[in-house]
């Protein structure tokens, strides 16, 4: 029985994780198809279609003249605009749609370059500002204590043990573990590392990295 229950948490946690990895796919393809979007409504493109995800329609709205619709297939999305569909490339060399001031082929070059170049860079835009949103808003990262030393490694061999918090390196100061391992990974040359014991008493060591592998390493 425990072991049926270990297996349904694995399973649900997997669910999970694909469920999380749909919805993040689903916003970056929004988030690029609507820059397409916008960038063609600004040049006065008729938009027949906005559309997340391929294949059969699930669910779609009309509003105003663009219909607005989600899609079985989730792994992608599409802006159909008038003169420029990938599905009917007749579209392009139809002469009446040629001549129609909101088609897409009836546009500048400049105009065609914006709205093709738009969903990329929305895509650099949001991310940038998710930075911004993550980096202010703070989120969970591992303290620079060490986990575990390994026999022979120069940590090791200073006398650090798990549970030693690293304070400092070279006098320059780190407080997450990710940092400790880039100034580690990044190091030239001996290393002189400041902190705090496990039973807090302070130390102070200098160690050499060991430069055997990809990286440096203590």
């Amino acid at each position: 029985m425990e072991i049926l229950a270990v297996d349904l948490l694995k399973i649900f946690n997997n669910l999970t994780n694909i469920g999380l990895a749909a919805i993040g796919l689903g916003l970056v393809i929004f988030l690029h198809e609507l820059g397409h979007f916008a960038v063609a409504k600004w040049c006065n493109v008729f938009v027949e279609r906005f559309s997340i995800g391929f294949g059969p329609v699930l669910f779609s709205r009309k509003w105003g003249e663009t219909e607005y619709a989600l899609s079985l297939i989730p792994f992608g999305g599409y802006v159909k605009m008038l003169g420029q569909d990938d599905a009917d490339p007749s579209q392009l060399t139809n002469e009446e749609i040629a001549q129609d001031p909101r088609s897409y082929v009836a546009k500048s070059v400049f105009q065609r370059m914006a709205i093709i170049s738009a969903g990329v860079i929305m895509n650099v835009l949001t991310a940038l500002l998710f930075f911004v949103i993550v980096f202010k808003t703070g989120f969970p990262t591992s303290p620079s204590q060490i986990g575990n030393v390994r026999p022979g490694m120069p940590a090791w061999e200073a006398g650090l043990d798990a549970g030693d918090r690293i304070n400092k390196i070279n006098d320059s100061s780190v407080s997450t573990f990710p940092e400790l391992q880039l100034a580690v990974a990044l190091s030239s040359g001996p290393l002189k590392l400041e902190g705090t014991h496990a039973d807090g008493s302070p130390f102070q060591v200098t160690v050499n990295p060991d430069a055997s592998g990809n990286h440096p390493r203590i």
